[in-house]
């Protein structure tokens, strides 16, 4: 694992937009204390994923479909599955791994 590949994330950032191997971007955000890393696209159609704290999900603004984290499950069988990953922290950093799919 190369340096250039770790999303490294300040620990007190509430919602961050990265990239992973400059191929995945990805979302990291708190909720109610817990550090949580998803993909930030829409395995639907490509849209730029959303926080819906009201929902207490990470949501579609195009369709309004809703993943639930930390299991990246939706109601849909076709779209049922976002890819999460397991964030760390070291340093005051939050750390994304590419090869860590949770």
């Amino acid at each position: 694992m190369t340096d250039a590949e770790t999303l490294k994330v300040p620990e007190e950032a509430e919602v961050v937009h990265g990239w992973l191997s400059r191929t995945r971007e990805v979302m990291v955000f708190r909720r109610r204390g817990e550090i949580l890393a998803c993909s930030a696209i829409c395995p639907h159609m490509g849209a730029r994923l959303e926080v819906d704290r009201r929902r207490d999900a990470v949501v579609c603004p195009w369709h309004g479909l809703a993943f639930t984290l930390p299991e990246g499950r939706s109601g849909h069988p076709r779209y049922a599955r976002l890819k999460t990953y397991a964030p760390t922290l070291s340093g005051g950093l939050v750390l994304v791994e590419p090869e860590d799919p949770a």
